[in-house]
């Protein structure tokens, strides 16, 4: 897999991942054997968890990456094994010095201001080559860990495993910069948002490289200390099953992931350029093209209709950087924290708001262009202005009657959805039954069905406690075994599925085959079987028959006689 950094306008490159592979298990809670196979390989020096199932392992000296592919491939219970790919940046554009921020004016945000400048109760994760803290114009908008007594106190670095985040290499400073640098303090130049919280985590260190390992430790670590955006400005074109698992992560906790469309000048409809193209099927991640100062498509900028929702400015963007200093850079990485932080100063506006109601109302607060039709889905570059000319949210009078979040709008994808075809409840012994066998019509995302997609499991005495959902090995991922507790009461069993299960094209559930996949209740699936134990087993007894009488031989003939009609009895025959 190759990953590339879209930094400031640099491209990274990355280099062939030695001494170290991801390894990810079929289950978000593999056994304490299954984790012990990784340790005790002949070729293991060292085993990290990353968390839901995936570990780094680093190798013993001499031991190639493809080699440990294979070792590790056969384990059982291993899903997927992938290189821990080594990430370097080289830069592509750099102009000099300037202090003229174009982009500010282009996307109105004074008209913006005039309606908040932000509050800094949305904490924005940079993650990126850490963040120069001591900068002048960020230092008050950095984040701090409430827990006064802990070491990592704007952050982490995830490259020298210690809690300081400094930057030295540029990258996540200018970052940093674009969408929060302190606004009306007579010091350089003005953030999107004037009042944020920054919270710094480093995973590129000072010659711009870094592994997948530690930018998915860096998104649970934002996760885990309150972040609501997480701005990734890097990407490449091999998507990796850890990484995105990360981002399913975040989904869950109501994150946003704002990323790089990427600096190839390409249609990730078509090539894909991830973190950005799991927009496919993950909701919460925001994929930013660049423009230029006359609202045209950079040259080197992705685009996609399908895959890159939002254009903002990249090219020539003056920001922070280290030591106080400025630069200017240009690249689609420099256009994702403009996204970041409009969004974060939205956020402030309407705390009470989902993630989804945030980015349903970012496509709308565009400037819609002729040059970006057919190249971003909202068809235009971000308006500050337009998108906080909204009334916050006012709580209703006392007593406050507080509705029920908006449910998560169907998504209409090319093509159907995976269906369940067949369910098997089966047990493992006699008049017992210990698990459901489902199977799909096509190979199904392993890491988006979980124990929290069965949204049901009863039986006769109840509901029913899920203990694993597996995939049925030699099944090519298109058949999975939900378990429970053994169970021999006799009745109906019955499972109930969520609509929110991929299949490995990114498209979710369409079990009613209606074109609309993901739809909460029409595609939902259920199935029931009943048991029937040998203890309630009715036996129902024979009619009871008196047995024939035994008839003499006179007896007998003139029976025969009678029917037929003989007026004389038949002469006895004796031997």
């Amino acid at each position: 897999m190759r990953l590339n950094l879209e930094s400031l306008g640099e491209r990274i490159v990355p280099t062939a991942a030695t001494g170290r592979v991801l390894v990810t298990f079929q289950t978000a809670t593999p056994t304490v054997a299954d984790v012990a196979q990784l340790a005790s390989a002949p070729i293991t020096s060292h085993v990290s968890a990353l968390g839901l199932g995936s570990y780094r392992v680093d190798l013993d000296p001499g031991i190639s990456t493809s080699q440990a592919i294979t070792t590790f491939s056969g384990l059982p219970g291993v899903w997927n094994v992938s290189p821990d790919n080594s990430i370097s940046a080289k830069k592509i554009s750099s102009d000099p010095l300037v202090t003229n921020q174009w982009a500010l004016t282009k996307i109105s945000a004074a008209t913006g201001w005039n309606t908040t400048t932000g509050t800094g109760n949305t904490i924005v994760a940079v993650i990126d080559s850490g963040v120069d803290y001591t900068n002048p114009d960020l230092a008050a908008n950095m984040w701090r860990n409430p827990d006064a007594k802990a070491p990592d106190r704007f952050g982490y670095d995830f490259v020298n495993n210690d809690a300081d985040p400094m930057d030295d290499a540029g990258h996540g400073t200018h970052v940093a910069g674009i969408l929060g640098a302190i606004g009306d303090n007579n010091i350089g130049g003005s953030g999107v948002a004037w009042h944020t919280r920054i919270m710094a985590l480093k995973f590129l260190d000072a010659n711009g490289s870094g592994f997948t390992s530690d930018a998915v430790r860096s998104i649970d670590y934002a996760i885990s200390h309150g972040a609501k955006i997480i701005n990734a400005s890097w990407g490449g074109p091999g998507s990796d099953v850890t990484l995105s698992s990360a981002v399913d992560r975040a989904r869950a906790a109501g994150v946003i992931v704002v990323t790089a469309a990427g600096n190839d000048g390409t249609n990730n409809d078509n090539s894909g350029f991830y973190p950005a193209s799991l927009s496919r099927r993950s909701d919460n991640i925001i994929a930013v093209a660049a423009t230029d100062s006359s609202d045209r498509l950079a040259s080197f900028s992705n685009f996609g209709a399908q895959t890159v929702l939002i254009a903002a400015p990249g090219v020539d963007i003056t920001s922070t950087a280290p030591a106080g200093g400025q630069a200017t850079m240009s690249g689609s990485s420099t256009a994702a924290p403009f996204v970041s932080g409009a969004i974060a100063l939205l956020w402030d506006r309407n705390p009470t708001w989902t993630y989804r109601q945030i980015i349903d109302k970012l496509k709308t607060a565009v400037d819609v262009l002729p040059e970006l039709q057919g190249k971003v889905s909202s068809g235009g570059r971000i308006n500050l202005g337009k998108l906080l000319a909204v009334p916050p949210v006012v709580p209703p009078p006392a007593p406050p009657v507080v509705p029920p979040p908006a449910p998560t709008p169907a998504i209409r994808w090319t093509g159907s959805g995976p269906r369940v075809t067949a369910a098997q409840f089966l047990g493992s012994i006699t008049d017992s039954f210990d698990r459901v066998r489902l199977t799909f019509d096509k190979r199904i995302s392993v890491s988006t069905f979980t124990v929290s997609d069965v949204l049901s499991l009863t039986g006769p005495t109840g509901k029913l406690i899920v203990k694993s959902v597996v995939v049925v090995p030699g099944s090519n991922n298109a058949r999975f075994d939900v378990t429970f507790a053994a169970q021999s009461a006799a009745g109906t069993y019955a499972i109930v599925l969520a609509a929110d299960i991929w299949d490995t094209t990114a498209q979710r559930m369409d079990q009613n085959a209606n074109g609309i996949n993901g739809e909460a209740i029409a595609d939902r699936y259920t199935a029931s079987a009943t048991l029937t134990t040998a203890t309630s087993k009715k036996v129902v007894p024979k009619a009871s028959v008196a047995p024939p009488k035994e008839e003499s031989i006179a007896d007998h003939n003139l029976r025969l006689a009678s029917l037929l009609g003989w007026s004389a009895p038949l002469r006895t025959l004796r031997s």
